[in-house]
């Protein structure tokens, strides 16, 4: 899916509906008040989390809602408590090579290297010597940086 056409959890709106790949954090499978059972699963991209609920299908489906995979998944936004929530009517595993991690990884909306110059510029204002010395050796080192 084109990354500049995403829809992202913080954008979706109840009445509409959504297709939509999402990373799930967390599910359980539970006993609904007429007795049969219904999946309920955290799922979320960088912009935040929602509940995906699964009526249909629970045993099919509950191995593919395994937190840590990734799902295209096609539902109903609705609202509930005031709370959005996402009616699941299907759900497939999207492979691991066609995952961009970085839809679902919570960052800054702030560019790290700006960031990264502001961290610098706090150090360099210090007062304590050996601290200063501390933090420029740590943030200086070249396997640090890379990770930012």
């Amino acid at each position: 899916m084109s990354h500049s056409k995403r829809t992202w959890i913080k954008d979706l709106k109840a009445g509409t509906e959504v297709e939509e790949t999402f990373a799930v954090r967390s599910s359980d499978v539970r006993q609904g008040r007429g007795g049969g059972s219904y999946l309920a699963a955290t799922i979320g991209d960088r912009s935040g989390e929602v509940t995906a609920l699964v009526w249909q299908n629970v045993d099919r489906l509950r191995d593919l809602f395994e937190p840590g995979n990734v799902v295209a998944v096609s539902g109903q936004v609705q609202r509930y408590n005031q709370q959005l929530q996402v009616v699941v009517k299907k759900a497939e595993k999207v492979a691991d090579d066609d995952v961009v991690h970085e839809d679902f990884v919570r960052s800054s909306s702030v560019d790290p290297a700006v960031l990264w110059n502001d961290l610098n510029s706090f150090i360099k204002e210090i007062g304590d010597e050996n601290l200063r010395q501390l933090l420029f050796r740590i943030f200086s080192d070249p396997e640090v940086e890379r990770l930012v």
